[in-house]
């Protein structure tokens, strides 16, 4: 009897163990691609963006906190424009309204709408979400809830 329990316990650590293993360079596979529409009309596709680290953030207009990420993701697009992609994708919205809520901005970055299920494509369950991809296409962060500035920035470094 104690020889089995000793062996439980043996393959119980062995397990946890395994689960404590550094997330450095984890990837979650490839980031679908999707065409969608900008504020403007016109389409939109992710895999012209290859090549650039791109930071989808997953947002409605009806959520507070994805108004408060948007100053976060400003400070990423002010830093690194000329390598970093930040994209906004908005759910079941229109131009006029996602313009009226996130204000200037639209300007900034490019907004998506995105009325053909590109959410449920990256499993989307609340909102704000952030997934950052690298150059080759991969999804390196997947994550929802606030995500803030220097955090982002730490992903895109540890991945470069």
């Amino acid at each position: 009897m104690k020889k089995h329990i000793f062996v439980c316990l043996i393959l119980l650590s062995v397990l946890l163990f395994m689960g404590c293993t550094t997330q450095h360079n984890r990837t979650w596979g490839n980031a679908p691609d999707f065409t969608l529409p900008d504020l403007n009309g016109n389409s939109f596709t992710l895999s012209n963006l290859l090549g650039k680290f791109v930071v989808l953030a997953f947002v409605t207009t009806r959520c507070p906190y994805c108004l408060m990420e948007m100053e976060e993701l400003e400070k990423v697009h002010n830093e690194t424009e000329d390598n970093v992609a930040v994209v906004s994708i908005v759910m079941r919205d229109t131009a006029l309204n996602i313009r009226n809520v996130y204000g200037t901005y639209v300007d900034k970055w490019v907004f998506l709408m995105d009325n053909k299920g590109v959410y449920s494509s990256y499993h989307v369950m609340g909102v704000p979400k952030i997934v950052i991809i690298n150059q080759e296409g991969d999804i390196i962060y997947s994550k929802s809830g606030l995500t803030d500035y220097k955090f982002i920035m730490s992903k895109i470094k540890e991945a470069r």
